[in-house]
């Protein structure tokens, strides 16, 4: 099977450039575990969908369970690793502070498959409600953009003044 992940273009409003566009997924639909096992019947493959089913379920409480234990899972599909985010104060664990998340990685057959994945560009995306806009209010948008940005990390000024910076409220009500 040939796997194609369709997107549409979306002209990035932040940006001052034309020619620069956020790729937005263009979602096939929703499938779940009963779904996939019809689709590997259709495939060929010989198995009671019951029986198929009671095995995934049961897979993925075990692996659940497991990760739950400090465990790193790695199926083959995914990899599921513990994480506790929060500061611990007075080493005690503090519910409304602390939680216990999970990372997810791809495996092996995920990236695998993804990496032979297309990709078909649709159609750029015309946003109506956009399209009325003001020249005054278009020429602000980009002096904006062109001010401040926004990249991997961090939040940033074009401006040397220090006081046209970024200040965030709560910060300042501290000091």
């Amino acid at each position: 099977m040939e796997n194609t992940i369709k997107i549409q273009l979306k002209k990035d409003s932040k940006s001052p450039e034309s020619t620069i566009f956020r790729p937005e997924l263009l979602k096939a639909g929703d499938i779940d575990c009963e779904e996939i096992i019809s689709e590997l019947i259709k495939d060929g493959l010989l198995i009671d969908s019951k029986l198929a089913l009671e095995i995934i379920m049961q897979f993925n409480k075990k692996a659940s369970e497991l990760v739950a234990s400090g465990y790193h899972v790695n199926t083959g599909l995914v990899s599921l690793k513990p994480e506790i985010k929060g500061l611990i104060y007075g080493q005690r664990w503090n519910a409304q502070v602390n939680k216990i998340d999970v990372s997810f990685n791809g495996g092996n057959e995920l990236l695998h498959t993804i990496s032979q994945t297309q990709v078909e560009i649709m159609t750029e995306y015309i946003d109506v409600d956009n399209t009325n806009m003001s020249n005054e209010q278009s020429s602000i948008e980009k002096e904006l953009a062109l001010a401040s940005r926004l990249n991997e990390n961090y939040l940033t000024t074009n401006n040397e003044t220090p006081a046209c910076g970024i200040a965030f409220r709560r910060w300042l009500s501290k000091a």
